[in-house]
């Protein structure tokens, strides 16, 4: 293999030549990551220069170019043998304790992309309408910076082809597990002409005493960061929270970026007073139907000074919204259900619901046995939209298959944190504020009390009436990634 093809290592020569990289299972894998370790070495400067100056060529490249590589770049891994060979070596283990794994991580990978990104269109054609393309405010073109996690394939799964399509140059932060197989990716993308400058990989010791440094200038020449919750370089500080369990609170909040960490299964959002209730209402819904499932929007605090008014907006995007589409529930990604519900499931989910407490549900769909068609209205069958009180929302949302966005009251912001720190306990939850710029309407004690009773979250201002966090802009942009692929 010729050393020379790896264009892009970005610092970390001294880590892959320490002797404690890799604990090599063959002559491929060792000569595979020397010549890692031996190609060409460039410093945070560099690279932050050449995705500056990928950003032109990306643009300029058309949509149906960069989606054609992508689509190449599918059925390469998909036929390739060598691919899931270089995945079953690239974690330096016997071949024979990470040959499952590793053929696990491999079909994630295609699966992610190839069913959930190509094949969208064909398969999900009537969803599109769905989306209102004018309430998109991703960034249409910038750098974005991946610090990743540990075994990163599933992560490049999801970050690859969003930034591909929508033309965004990458910055990753690697490690010493996934720099080969990221080497890999990087030279069929160059193959099949995709800018070497798209996809850069830097990889330097975290305990170096630069690295905090070095992390910062990533970070303000990103325009998105987009990490998976477990690298403490960005914003993190160690403490000992006895009140949470945690160690993690944020040190320093990044203000105008998108942030994207995505770790959670299960998300809520507290609506404040001022800012654009319009946009609220936009995230709100997008969040709650796009996919994957397990991590829409589950459950939402709303200040009661703006409460009637959100309250009444949602009904009428919801109930337009289910008119509009009027997808049967069988068919999957019913509006407020996963495909695993059937509509008994969801009907004894409802009666036990009723049960424990008084729900009002305001938007619903109704589905009928013998038409084989749905009507849209209040009723007391496969909520979409429900009212009810922060006692229930532990049992709204205690499985990814609880389809149902709750709508609750809370004083204040305050109060609103405190009724989410109640069911903190027994799950990872991510949280998302929406409406007034937070930075005038919270002081920082807030803001690091909101964080500190989550598990590694960021709490980040990502544009002047936003604070978000967590995997919201991850919808977002999978919003902005169907909107491209529908307008080819």
């Amino acid at each position: 293999m010729d050393g020379k093809i790896f264009y892009n290592l970005i610092g970390g020569k001294e880590m892959l030549l320490s002797g404690k990289t890799y604990k090599a299972t063959s002559e491929f894998f060792i000569d595979y990551s020397i010549q890692c370790a031996d190609s060409n070495i460039m410093d945070v400067k560099i690279a932050i220069s050449k995705a500056q100056n990928a950003m032109e060529e990306l643009q300029s490249m058309s949509v149906e170019n960069r989606k054609q590589i992508l689509m190449k770049f599918i059925k390469l891994i998909s036929s390739d043998e060598e691919f899931e060979k270089h995945i079953t070596l690239m974690s330096g283990i016997p071949i024979s304790s990470s040959r499952n794994q590793a053929q696990e991580l491999v079909s994630f990978f295609k699966d992610q992309i190839d069913e959930l990104f190509v094949n969208y269109e064909v398969k999900n054609n009537n969803i599109y309408s769905r989306f209102d393309p004018q309430s998109i405010f991703t960034p249409k073109q910038g750098i974005v910076y991946v610090p990743l996690p540990l075994l990163a394939v599933r992560a490049i799964g999801m970050i690859l082809p969003i930034s591909i399509l929508l033309g965004m140059p990458i910055i990753v932060k690697s490690n010493k597990i996934i720099v080969s197989f990221l080497f890999k990716i990087a030279d069929i993308l160059k193959q099949l002409g995709y800018p070497a400058a798209g996809f850069n990989i830097i990889d330097f010791n975290q305990m170096n005493e630069n690295a905090s440094s070095l992390n910062n200038a990533l970070i303000n020449a990103s325009d998105v960061v987009w990490t998976f919750g477990d690298d403490n370089s960005i914003g993190y500080e160690k403490t000992n929270n006895q009140s949470t369990g945690d160690d993690v609170v944020l040190k320093d909040l990044f203000y105008g970026k998108t942030i994207i960490n995505h770790p959670y299964h299960n998300h809520t959002a507290i609506v404040c007073n001022g800012g654009d209730i319009e946009r609220s209402i936009d995230i709100i819904v997008e969040s709650c139907i796009s996919f994957p499932f397990e991590c829409s929007l589950k459950s939402l605090y709303i200040v009661e000074e703006c409460y009637e008014e959100v309250k009444q907006k949602l009904i009428e995007k919801f109930f337009n919204l289910a008119e509009k589409t009027g997808n049967p529930l069988y068919e999957g990604n019913q509006i407020g259900f996963c495909d695993r519900d059937t509509k008994e499931s969801v009907k004894n989910r409802i009666i036990d619901l009723e049960k424990m407490g008084l729900i009002n549900i305001l938007v619903g769909v109704k589905y009928d046995q013998e038409q084989e068609n749905v009507s849209f209205k209040n009723h007391k069958m496969n909520p979409l939209l429900l009212e009810t009180n922060d006692e229930l929302v532990d049992i709204l949302t205690a499985s990814p298959a609880v389809g149902i966005l709750t709508i609750m009251k809370c004083t204040d912001i305050n109060d609103g944190i405190e009724k989410i720190n109640k069911v903190l306990d027994k799950k990872r939850i991510g949280v998302t504020f929406l409406g007034k710029d937070l930075k005038e309407t919270l002081p920082e004690e807030v803001m690091l009390k909101a964080n500190a009773i989550h598990l590694k979250v960021n709490v980040k201002t990502v544009k002047p009436d936003l604070t978000c966090h967590d995997g919201r802009f991850y919808f977002l942009l999978l919003t902005e990634l169907k909107r491209i692929l529908r307008s080819e």
